[in-house]
């Protein structure tokens, strides 16, 4: 089992970044969903949760600003 089960980006391009994790790592969609003020695409490898972020261009929760501006580890 691996230690790190789910991490999360945040991403410019939710589409063409999920679109580079599945043919570089082989990473399937599980599911996409808004959520509030962002968009989220899960993925997985069958280990790993790993969810791309992107957020809305109005968005001002505590949450969308909390790792910073820009793509970024998110958590």
């Amino acid at each position: 089992m691996s230690r790190i089960v789910h991490l999360s980006l945040k991403v410019d391009d939710i589409q063409k970044t999920g679109d580079f994790y599945q043919k570089m790592f082989n990473f399937q969609d599980a599911v996409t969903k808004k959520t509030r003020d962002h968009t989220s695409r899960h993925m997985t490898d069958g280990e790993i949760d790993f969810t791309l972020l992107t957020y809305d261009d109005d968005a001002t929760s505590a949450e969308s600003t909390a790792a910073g501006d820009g793509p970024c580890i998110h958590h």
